[in-house]
């Protein structure tokens, strides 16, 4: 798993290049750890998903939750 196995960091560091020189949009997904998001970072991976960020919700649920991010961010 991210970043002690070397197979995975290799992959992870393909895709990304290969992403970045056919200027498409990377996203790493299944991202579960604290770790695993600095790899990522340092890495330059622009998106990430996964349950670090939050568990699957329903589309209302998801609409709530960023209504209230959004409020967070204004006060």
């Amino acid at each position: 798993m991210l970043p002690d196995d070397r197979n995975d960091v290799s992959i992870v560091q393909a895709v990304l290049a290969i992403g970045r020189s056919l200027r498409l949009g990377v996203i790493a997904g299944g991202v579960e750890t604290r770790e695993q998001l600095a790899f990522l970072r340092a890495q330059g991976c622009p998106v990430m998903q996964g349950y670090l960020f939050s568990r699957p919700l329903l589309a209302d649920a998801l609409t709530q939750m960023l209504k209230q991010k959004r409020e967070l961010m204004w006060r």
